[in-house]
């Protein structure tokens, strides 16, 4: 088989998506599974999926050069550290989600994103929308992503459009 074959996973508070890519970037394989709350439960389903993914395309996982993963909550993009992931149960602070999955995987190398911030840079590339965006996203909890001049804007600590952790007093 062809190297370069590389796994996308959308960790929501209700489902998890996966598809599979070859190194020319083709759907290969697409799989859903219920969410597993709790840091446990999460890491045992992603990596499950992705095992899943590779198996229906007659690969083995180490043949995957990265695996990239959306979660709800505020995500560190340079340690794969979640935070606030209350939609998935995840009640601990840094969970170093990408670190568990890496070694679940047998070190296949994982990348975490916030997923609606990964949902806004792919709206832009894909959509051909230009260098300014912002992406609502409306589902388990509520978020948005921004994209200015072309780049991702986080915020403080990856903070910029998690709106639905804004508290309002009515008074």
């Amino acid at each position: 088989m062809s190297s370069g074959w590389s796994v996308g996973l959308d960790i929501g508070g209700t489902k998890v998506d996966g598809v599979l890519l070859d190194a020319a970037s083709a759907v290969r394989g697409t799989l859903r599974a219920a969410t597993v709350r709790g840091t446990d439960g999460v890491v045992t389903c992603a990596s499950r999926v992705v095992r899943e993914l590779c198996a229906a395309g007659g690969i083995d996982t180490a043949d995957v050069v990265g695996v990239g993963v959306g979660v709800p909550g505020l995500v560190d993009p340079r340690t794969g550290s979640v935070s606030h992931a209350v939609n998935l149960g995840m009640d601990l602070s840094d969970v170093p989600l990408g670190a568990l999955l890496t070694s679940a995987l047998d070190g296949v190398p994982v990348r975490v994103e916030n997923d609606v911030n990964a949902a806004a840079l792919g709206a832009a590339h894909l959509l051909g929308l230009g260098a300014d965006l912002a992406y609502l996203a409306l589902g388990t909890g509520v978020a948005a992503g921004v994209v200015l001049d072309g780049r991702l804007r986080r915020g403080f600590r990856g903070g910029a459009g998690e709106i639905g952790h804004v508290t309002y007093e009515p008074s």
